[in-house]
């Protein structure tokens, strides 16, 4: 029976942890669920056409700053489609402008996300 409970155990950590790893490398919204939560974008709209924009990916193997840039770049052309002002910058899961993406645990912060906020062109 003890086997039987570590061969469980076993397989749901090795999928709990495999799944992020997979959801890691595609372009999504933060579904902030226990298996992937902490990878993708989130953004909010904080006045008309001025959007705070953070993209994060806390975990996995490959941690790939420049991924996280490209998603930011294009998620914030998919918000304001006209152009928009403003730019992004490296910040830690702690510093995080959104209060749902942020994180204090001292693992996270070896995790570096990029955040901003963009006005858009009308």
């Amino acid at each position: 029976m003890n086997r039987s409970i570590i061969l469980g155990f076993s397989c749901f950590i090795f999928f709990a942890l495999s799944t992020p790893l997979t959801a890691s490398a595609t372009y999504q919204r933060v579904t902030l669920k226990f298996w992937d939560g902490y990878n993708g974008y989130l953004d909010k709209e904080i006045s008309p056409g001025v959007y705070i924009l953070e993209v994060i990916q806390i975990g996995g193997y490959v941690h790939d700053m420049e991924v996280l840039k490209k998603h930011w770049l294009c998620r914030a052309d998919e918000l304001c489609p006209n152009g928009y002002s403003g730019n992004f910058e490296v910040i830690l899961p702690c510093q995080a402008k959104l209060g749902k993406l942020r994180n204090n645990l001292r693992y996270a912060q070896q995790y570096p996300m990029v955040s901003g906020i963009i006005r858009a062109k009308h």
